[in-house]
């Protein structure tokens, strides 16, 4: 479907995925299921799914979006930070969908999120050691990066320096190698 086609599906669609995400979170338990944080994941990746195809037309939806992944987003070691912790597997989902929605909507439309989302990505990449998390944290980066273009030069000093101490971890090159076997 193309941009316009689908935006006359996300006023029925979007309302009743943002429904059931709330009620999921709302359920949010440490003793979360593995099904239960799924489902969550799958609401999500809905979410990022519209906004990418719907595009510019996903705006009005998203401050109600954006606003509902903030908590998601902050997840910190209050849950857990070991890695592949369905709490900050949830909080990589919900951070590749904010970049989802910032290229959606574009620069302008995303600006008031920008000083809530940046710094809570930026803290994830240095307190939470867990791969899905820094990889949708530089998936987010580069969606800002893609629709701000050279406005996003102030924020490569911030992100460069974790980029390099990505690729140079042990984890990263462990990861390498088994892809090379593979």
């Amino acid at each position: 479907l193309e941009e316009d086609q689908l935006a006359a599906y996300v006023p029925h669609v979007l309302p009743k995925i943002m429904a059931t995400l709330m009620t999921l979170l709302a359920q949010t338990k440490a003793d979360d299921s593995f099904r239960l944080t799924l489902l969550k994941e799958s609401c999500i990746n809905v979410i990022s799914s519209l906004a990418g195809s719907a595009q510019k037309t996903f705006a009005p939806y998203s401050q109600e979006v954006l606003v509902h992944l903030e908590p998601v987003v902050k997840i910190t070691n209050t849950t857990s930070t070991e890695e592949g912790s369905p709490f900050v597997a949830l909080r990589a989902k919900a951070t590749d969908c904010v970049g989802a929605i910032a290229q959606a909507i574009g620069p302008e439309a995303f600006a008031p999120f920008l000083p809530v989302f940046y710094p809570l990505v930026k803290q994830g990449l240095s307190e939470i050691s867990d791969h899905a998390l820094r990889e949708n944290s530089f998936r987010f980066f580069a969606c800002l990066a893609f629709s701000m273009r050279e406005a996003f030069a102030p924020y490569l000093n911030d992100v460069f320096p974790s980029l390099v101490e990505t690729a140079m971890s042990d984890k990263f090159e462990t990861f390498t190698h088994q892809d090379e076997h593979d």
